[in-house]
C-alpha cells in the first residue's frame, strides 16, 4: 500500500530513501540535488558507477526519443 506524506523526505524518519536515477552521473536539480548536496558519498558512489557503466558501454543502450 502505498501512503502520502507532506513532509520533508529529510526529517520523514525513513530508514531509507530511494530515488531512480539515469547514468548521466550528475543529480544537479530536485530531490537529486538535494540528495547530493546532504549526502556527498552517495553521489561519489553514483558517478563512479557511471563512468564504469555508461550507457555506451552496455550491451544494450537504451533507445533515445
Amino acid at each position: 500500500m502505498i501512503k502520502h506524506i507532506k513532509c520533508d523526505i529529510f526529517k520523514s524518519g525513513a530508514d531509507v530513501i530511494c530515488h531512480q536515477v539515469n547514468c548521466q552521473g550528475v543529480m544537479g536539480s530536485g530531490i537529486a540535488r538535494q540528495i547530493r548536496e546532504k549526502y556527498p558519498v552517495v553521489y561519489m558512489d553514483y558517478k563512479s558507477m557511471c563512468d564504469i557503466y555508461h550507457p555506451k558501454a552496455l550491451p544494450f543502450p537504451s533507445l533515445s526519443v
